[in-house]
């Protein structure tokens, strides 16, 4: 394949920060999601200002890279089950500090009442429903205090790559959350290794910035 780069993928096992992107490249390159970035994806090699990242004129201004994030969290959801919290009294029953008791967000986001396909990868259903609920990051004031930040994170990884290169399968590769998970009984859930192409949209643009963010970086 002309152009193209294959790329491996392996994860560290508690570094969900990491293990979110990387399970997420699979779900991309698949080819329903290719045909769903070359739609509604972005086009503009200037769309994210390289040189001012995390601020306003570059934040969450793709309405279908902001669904993107959310689909690849609700999808592949790494922290499977939320960690014990204190104790509360829920419809009059009181659950003591003690005991160990868990959020399944993994079951809450493949709950067929909210979704009538949730185990298919289709960022498109955050456009139909933005206001749909997730529960990756938990629920409630216990909720994970990073959100916003990995929210903003995950969106300038995705625009910027999706702005540089078209990701298309690789033989073999498995981006099912269940089937394509490394370690069942481990707390953040892993993708196995699998190779993807990542193919250059512009060539000679990206040649250009790569040159010039080396020369930026080596000053900075």
């Amino acid at each position: 394949m002309p152009n193209s780069h294959p790329s491996v993928s392996p994860c560290s096992p508690a570094d969900s920060t990491q293990s979110q992107p990387s399970s997420n490249r699979a779900s991309l390159s698949s080819p329903s999601a290719l045909t769903s970035q070359r739609k509604h994806g972005p086009r503009s090699p200037n769309s994210t200002p390289r040189r001012t990242p995390l601020c306003a004129q570059d934040d969450q201004k793709c309405r279908y890279i902001v669904a993107l994030v959310r689909e690849c969290l609700r999808y592949f959801t790494v922290l499977r089950l939320a960690l014990p919290i204190k104790d509360v009294t829920y419809n009059g029953i009181v659950i003591p500090a003690k005991a160990v008791y868990f959020l399944n967000a993994w079951a809450c986001n493949m709950d067929s009442a909210v979704w009538s396909d949730p185990s298919v990868f289709r960022p498109e259903r955050w456009l139909e429903q933005p206001d749909a609920p997730m529960f990756t990051y938990g629920m409630g004031y216990r909720m994970c205090a990073g959100s916003l930040l990995a929210n903003r994170e995950l969106y300038l990884v995705f625009i910027r790559m999706l702005n540089a290169f078209e990701i298309r399968s690789a033989d073999g590769v498995d981006a099912h959350p269940l089937t394509g998970n490394s370690d069942p009984t481990s707390l953040v859930a892993m993708p196995e290794r699998y190779k993807a192409y990542f193919v250059p949209r512009r060539v000679e643009v990206l040649r250009r910035e790569i040159e010039e963010f080396e020369v930026t970086g080596a000053q900075a």
